[in-house]
């Protein structure tokens, strides 16, 4: 039975737990961890049984968790929602009465006879439901190529445990797990730890037992179960699995040869020995939009990790690596060490996207990960320059707010400052630390100061005093250059200002920034300085010398030159490394952003792609035209800056072609594929004509179009559709049995240009057709084109309860903004705000808030940007 508390009763529960974070944080203490459970009675081992049937879309469950208590009460709260407890009682003792409160996703058991100080055992009996989004347990559905099938999986994190059991689902809480696993003898079931044994029941279902885990929070447990298919190594003394659904054997090999090198290289470079006995890796098809780092049994979408060699990209194989980089990191960061709350999910997050990117980069040299990885960084600094944003670390106050910090500023920024650490304690200090780290907190919890207090310890240098203001500031500097003639020799003057955009009064806050600068063509390395409060004068050789700072670009800072700097850099562009060009075209618009310089500043430097080869500048400078040309929809002088822009990338397709080549590199088809793109969004008529051309060879034989331009040219077909291509790809993605395939074919209907086509893509979205995560997709994919984004709003507000109901639960705040993504004028960024409050809880209304500075941002751009632009164009 569901009851509600009565209200002194939440209070008593609640006051104690739910504060914000001081800003002096302290190293981890388990009473002082925020939460809404209370600290008397701590879980030490769930031996759980659970069952579900997919024909009935329900489970039931069964579990005894044997507990400490620390002080004598007659109550134990744990946390459960959207379940029946139908049996709670002590072993050995009376039943408890159940009070559930829905509203705070929790369980109260009070016993008639108190429970004294030690040991003691729950035994519970329950049930719930199997849904379709990845929040709990829930059913994939796919088709194979035997027909339809289902598996059923769980996805917990970030508090999603307790919609499949009563537990303590609260990171601080862990403990060790047997799971046994009843399901129908068909299928093969796969969690945490290896199979102890499998006995046949009744009625064709089977037990499967589970070795116990380590001690481990909720949120890592995992259970998937379906027809699954595996191969397997092993690396060092680990056994390393890769599964996935029917006939996909040959797409699973690339991610198990990765398992084997990452596994190597993260022992060795963590110096703590992989714990458990296998690492599996779970490809699902569908229903689950990213990955999972469960503690020994990854999970995937499969469109994420499985590569097909014959027709995959070069940007999957790379995506394949970097998302199980990131994942198997988490094997460490976050689960042999957990953060103790949600508000250091950064320690998580940014760490795995740090190590992530790391390890690829050393692994794979020729990706060019670094380097690539900064040339898309515009985007998240700009956000981090506006008010909305919010720093690394910031006190986390509901289940929703938890969702919401899964976002950019957790992992990119939290990726970028850990980098930047790193260059400035110095690769041995910082490795040093993180192992110390490790082996000091291993199977325990952290917060961000148990972090620093090792690092602090390997480097000898006041590491929480420096990092403070990165992690727990919002925003970001501007380092403000100027350079003066003193004797034949150049001085530059350094001091730093907040950098923002959109804030006639922002917080004056201040940074302790490690500057490095090189003087180009000079012999001598980068010099680093620390700028604090006060400026900071520096020797930079002879006058005539160019200065780039930042050098190496692993400084989370924006820099301003001065003219005259700015003109030598430019006037020394083949000197500049790919870092530093990446870094100085990225401060470039950023100075165009904020009007220290007109746009065409930036736009005039783009000239010199004419002889780029790198994928990184390129990437910068594409992706900074497509957002430009996004702002110029509707208005006349869009066509004049398509012609410059195509006029700018015809030297590159003549050097690229219109076909891979055999032999070439990696690199060179991405490159082909980008520019190929760019020029089919702006209409240029022979690669809109050749994509159209290919499309039907395609649809004939998919074999013709694989690799790096299957993608591009399918994205150009959605965008200039006619009825018949629409039509096309409207099969192929109803048809489509793998999960990457699917996923280009909604991305390109998501383009078309099309009205029609516009209202027809949004309608599939509640087709059913497709699982819940993609299809929602579709309508944020309309959106962002800008071209429908008000038939994308229309129906987004038409049918909201739909299509959050496809979305996964912590997710929700995130998603509804994605759905306004494509407007760009301020009257639509008010409304926005007013339609979320009006209809969603009012934790919802930060991430409101930042989805509507990104239309007012866009709205400011075109203002400030708009006469340079036009300008610009009309020189062709």
């Amino acid at each position: 039975m569901k009851t509600t508390f009565p209200t002194p009763l939440v209070f008593a529960l609640l006051g104690l737990a739910w504060f914000a974070r001081l800003a002096a944080e302290e190293r981890f203490s388990f009473a002082a961890t925020p939460g809404k459970l209370p600290k008397d009675v701590i879980p030490r081992h769930y031996e759980l049984e659970l069952k579900p049937d997919l024909e009935s879309a329900t489970f039931t469950g069964r579990e005894t968790v044997e507990i400490d208590v620390l002080q004598t009460t007659r109550r134990v709260v744990l946390n459960a929602a959207e379940l029946i407890i139908t049996s709670a009682r002590r072993a050995k003792g009376g039943p408890f009465q159940v009070t559930l409160d829905e509203t705070n996703q929790l369980a109260v058991l009070d016993a008639a006879l108190p429970l004294a100080p030690g040991r003691h055992r729950l035994e519970l009996e329950f049930s719930g439901r199997i849904g379709e989004s990845a929040a709990g347990m829930f059913i994939i559905k796919y088709t194979a190529p035997g027909g339809p099938k289902k598996m059923v999986a769980t996805q917990f994190e970030a508090t999603d445990a307790r919609r499949v059991f009563p537990c303590f689902d609260e990171p601080a809480f862990r403990a060790t797990f047997g799971l046994t696993a009843v399901v129908p003898s068909g299928l093969k079931a796969v969690s945490n730890m290896p199979v102890l044994d499998t006995k046949p029941g009744a009625d064709g279902w089977k037990k499967v037992r589970f070795a116990r885990t380590p001690s481990m929070p909720t949120y890592l447990l995992v259970l998937v179960a379906g027809e699954l298919e595996e191969i397997h190594g092993r690396a060092g003394k680990v056994d390393t699995h890769v599964w996935f659904s029917e006939g996909k054997q040959d797409q699973a090999r690339y991610a198990l040869e990765n398992s084997k090198r990452l596994l190597a290289y993260y022992e060795k470079y963590f110096g703590v020995a992989f714990p458990l006995p296998k690492l599996d890796h779970i490809a699902m098809p569908g229903g689950f939009g990213g990955a999972m780092e469960h503690w020994g049994a990854i999970t995937y979408n499969e469109g994420r990790i499985l590569f097909d060699p014959k027709s995959s990209s070069q940007d999957l194989r790379e995506e394949s690596f970097g998302i199980m980089a990131h994942e198997m990191a988490h094997q460490w960061f976050g689960n042999l060490v957990t953060m103790a709350w949600w508000d250091n999910l950064w320690l998580n997050e940014g760490f795995a996207s740090w190590m992530g990117t790391k390890s690829t980069d050393a692994l794979n040299p020729e990706w060019a990960a670094w380097v690539r990885t900064d040339a898309g960084r515009d985007g998240l600094m700009s956000r981090d320059a506006r008010k909305s944003t919010h720093p690394i670390q910031r006190a986390v106050a509901s289940e929703s707010q938890i969702g919401d910090a899964f976002d950019d500023i957790t992992y990119q920024k939290g990726m970028c400052f850990i980098r930047m650490l790193e260059d400035y304690l110095g690769e041995k200090p910082f490795r040093s630390g993180l192992q110390r780290y490790f082996r000091r907190h291993k199977y325990s919890n952290t917060t961000t100061a148990d972090l620093w207090n090792a690092m602090a310890e390997a480097s000898g240098k006041p590491v929480g005093e420096f990092a403070a203001g990165w992690t727990e500031q919002p925003g970001l500097p501007v380092v403000v250059a100027s350079s003066r003639c003193v004797n034949g020799g150049q001085e530059l003057e350094l001091k730093q200002e907040r950098f923002t955009l959109m804030d006639p009064r922002p917080a004056p806050l201040r940074w302790k920034i490690p500057v490095s600068s090189a003087r180009l063509g000079a012999k001598s390395g980068a010099a680093q300085v620390l700028i604090g409060n006060d400026p900071v004068t520096i020797k930079a050789g002879r006058c005539e010398e160019a200065v780039i700072l930042n050098a190496g670009n692993r400084g989370y800072y924006r820099v301003a030159y001065d003219r005259p700097m700015f003109e030598r850099i430019r006037a020394n562009w083949k000197s500049l490394s790919v870092a530093d060009r990446v870094g100085f075209l990225g401060d470039a618009w950023a100075m165009a952003e904020t009007g220290r310089i007109p746009a065409d500043g930036y736009l005039d430097l783009l000239p010199h792609l004419a002889d780029e080869t790198s994928l990184a500048v390129w990437g910068q400078s594409l992706a900074t035209l497509g957002l430009v040309d996004g702002l110029l929809a509707g208005q006349a002088i869009q066509s004049d800056f398509r012609k410059r822009v195509i006029a700018l990338l015809h030297p590159a397709v003549a050097r690229l072609g219109l076909q891979a080549q055999p032999g070439e590199s990696a690199g060179r088809g991405q490159w082909r594929a980008r520019v190929l793109a760019m020029l089919g969004a702006m209409g240029e008529p022979e690669v809109v004509a050749e994509a159209k051309r290919r499309f039907a060879e395609f649809c004939r034989d998919p074999k013709t179009l694989t690799g790096d331009l299957r993608g591009a040219f399918l994205n150009v077909v959605g965008e200039h559709a006619a009825p018949a291509e629409y039509e096309a790809l409207t099969r192929l993605a109803k048809a489509a049995v793998q999960e990457e395939d699917r996923g280009l074919y909604l991305a390109a209907l998501a383009r078309a240009m099309e009205p029609e086509f516009a209202r027809r893509t949004l309608a599939l979205s509640l087709s059913k057709d497709f699982p819940p995560a993609p299809s929602a997709q579709l309508v944020a994919g309309v959106s962002a084109t800008g071209r429908h984004a008000q038939a994308a709003w229309d129906f987004s507000r038409e049918h909201f309860k739909e299509l959050l109901a496809l979305v996964d639960g912590p997710f929700e705040n995130m998603y509804a903004g994605s759905t306004v993504a494509g407007f760009s004028d301020d009257a639509h960024a008010a409304e926005y705000v007013e339609f979320i409050r009006a209809n969603r809880h009012p934790d919802a209304l930060a991430k409101a808030e930042e989805a509507a500075d990104n239309i007012r941002y866009k709205a400011f751009l075109k203002r400030q940007i708009l006469p340079a632009v036009e300008s610009w164009s009309r020189k062709l």
